[in-house]
């Protein structure tokens, strides 16, 4: 055997090892899964068709639990709530977008950023309006009309909007939280394990609303304000003969009283909500709409006009 081939054989016995080790360390590919996502972005209520759904890759440790691996499963179903572009979409995203209750009818809205809560609102929320009228002076006069509305439904365009390019969690809801400056939309945020995008809602959006067809009562409640009766003004030395004495005490403070409403006086209009928002839509910038926690406390006022925040004119003094 020549010295030539008497190095090779060890060289080649030594690649054939280092492959064999190397195929032992190396790490095995990671299991995928493809799951239906939503291809484009889609409004509660919409019908699926083949060519709203698309198939994404994830890994399997990172899919929701129930997430649906056959678009043809999904075709026909409809959509409960929205879904952005490439949120995947599973049964529990499924049923009637609108569902409203016999004594309920639904009013389509539109809004701006400013006035329909730069776009944070989700199906399920409760909101009040607050009509913003002109009065016959032409100062603005704003009160609340209407609380406890159910939104139904919210134009995918006019909602803050998760990146759905990251990972997806396991089972962890994709939410998006913003805060609002001079009623422009910024800090937006995502739930964790999900990028959040930097893309701003519409600068409008219609927002479909369940309002109540009984006659709601617009209340105007006078206040009055009680002063202490027992309130006198004190004398001077010069009235009562005595030496005048050295102050060394604070002046006592005087009790303004306080406020009541004064129901006795009060006037009601009563309104049909789904007149009262048909009418606020067609006006102008009149409707604002304000969200509502939990078990909230009734919102009751009497409403107010920009002129009455302006400061009193100085009380002028007779002439002797």
């Amino acid at each position: 055997m020549s010295k030539k081939k008497s190095l090779l054989l060890p060289l080649l016995f030594g690649l054939f090892t280092f492959g064999l080790i190397l195929l032992a360390l190396w790490p095995e590919p990671e299991p995928t899964v493809d799951i239906v996502v939503a291809a484009r972005d889609l409004g509660a209520g919409t019908a699926l068709t083949p060519a709203d759904l698309a198939l994404r890759t994830l890994p399997a440790d990172q899919a929701p639990p129930d997430a649906v691996g056959d678009p043809a499963a999904l075709v026909g179903h409809t959509l409960a709530v929205a879904r952005f572009q490439g949120e995947p979409i599973s049964p529990r995203h499924l049923g009637p977008g609108v569902s409203l209750r016999p004594d309920e009818r639904a009013v389509a809205v539109r809004v701006k950023r400013d006035r329909g809560l730069a776009g944070l609102l989700r199906p399920g929320a409760r909101v009040g309006v607050v009509a913003t009228l002109p009065d016959d002076n032409g100062d603005l006069f704003a009160k609340a009309v209407i609380e406890d509305l159910r939104v139904l439904y919210v134009s995918p365009e006019f909602q803050a909007k998760p990146d759905t390019s990251a990972s997806l969690r396991a089972g962890a809801p994709v939410t998006a939280q913003m805060t609002v400056s001079d009623g422009e939309p910024s800090g937006l945020t995502a739930s964790p394990g999900v990028a959040a995008t930097s893309s701003k809602p519409a600068n409008e959006g219609v927002i479909l609303l369940a309002a109540p067809i009984a006659s709601q009562a617009i209340a105007y409640i006078p206040m009055t304000q009680t002063v202490a009766s027992d309130v006198q003004s004190p004398m001077s030395d010069a009235e009562t003969g005595d030496e005048p004495e050295l102050i060394t005490e604070e002046p006592p403070t005087l009790d303004v009283g306080r406020w009541t409403l004064d129901y006795q006086n009060a006037q009601v209009l009563y309104v049909s909500p789904v007149e009262l928002l048909a009418a606020l839509n067609a006006e102008k910038d009149a409707l604002t709409l304000y969200l509502m926690p939990q078990d909230a406390a009734p919102l009751a006022s009497n409403g107010l006009s920009l002129s009455e925040l302006l400061p009193l004119p100085p009380i002028e003094e007779e002439a002797p």
